[in-house]
C-alpha cells in the first residue's frame, strides 16, 4: 500500500506528548521520523527553531496557505499553526503532536494517499500540572489554567468520536511508555505494510 503514514499524538497540555514523540523516534529511528510543525508565535525560552517548531513570519504562513501546502492548520490565540505536506515522507511512521482539530483534519485527508493513526495520551491532572509548572523558570499560571479549561472542552468524550489508541504516561518510565506505544502501533497497524523508501 503506497500511503504516507501519520502517527498523531494528541492529549491535554502537560501529558508529555512532545517528550514521547522524541523518545519514540530515538528508540526506533529506522521507522519513525519526527514531524516538525510550523507556527508564527515566538519561541518559548526552551524552544529551538527547526527542532521544536519551524517558526514562520505571518507572510511566510500566508504564502504556504495560499499554495495549499498545509495538511492541517489552525489559528490559536492570534498565532497560526500548521503541518506542511512536504514534511511527511513515504516509507516511515511520521509522528507528530496535534490538537484535536488537527487530528480531525488529518483523518479527512485522501485515504488513497494518507493513513493517520491517532494516539490519545492521558495522565492525571496533578502530573500534568507539575510538568507544566516545572518546564519553565517563570511559568504563566494564567495560561496553564486557561489551557486546562480549554482541554476539558476539546477532549470531552463526545469530541473523541473516532477510532484512536489510548496510552497512559503516568507511572511507567518514559522509555517504557514509548516502547508500549511502538508495540501497540505495530500490533494494530502493521497490516498496512510500509512501502519501500524512495530516498
Amino acid at each position: 500500500m503506497n500511503k504516507k503514514i501519520i502517527v498523531a499524538l494528541f492529549g491535554a497540555a502537560g501529558v508529555g506528548k512532545d517528550t514521547l514523540q522524541k523518545e519514540i523516534v530515538k528508540q526506533s529511528p529506522d521507522l519513525f521520523r519526527e514531524i516538525i510543525s510550523t507556527t508564527t508565535r515566538p519561541p518559548r525560552e526552551y524552544e529551538k527553531n527547526g527542532i521544536d517548531y519551524i517558526f514562520l513570519s505571518d507572510d511566510e504562513y500566508e504564502k504556504y496557505l495560499k499554495e495549499n501546502a498545509f495538511l492541517e492548520h489552525a489559528d490559536f490565540r492570534g498565532w497560526h499553526y500548521g503541518t506542511l505536506a512536504s514534511s511527511i515522507k513515504l516509507g516511515y511512521f511520521n509522528i507528530g503532536v496535534f490538537n484535536i482539530s488537527g487530528v480531525k483534519q488529518l483523518l479527512k485527508l485522501p485515504l488513497d494517499q494518507y493513513y493517520t493513526i491517532p494516539v490519545f495520551i492521558i495522565t492525571s491532572q496533578k502530573t500534568r500540572l507539575l510538568r507544566q509548572l516545572n518546564r519553565e523558570d517563570h511559568p504563566d499560571c494564567d495560561e496553564i489554567i486557561r489551557r486546562y479549561q480549554a482541554d476539558m472542552i476539546d477532549l470531552a468524550p463526545d469530541n473523541l468520536n473516532f477510532w484512536h489508541l489510548v496510552e497512559s504516561n503516568e507511572y511507567a518510565e518514559l522509555s517504557h511508555v514509548a516502547a508500549d506505544i511502538i508495540k501497540d502501533i505495530y500490533e494494530h497497524e502493521l497490516k498496512y505494510f510500509l512501502p519501500i523508501r524512495t530516498e
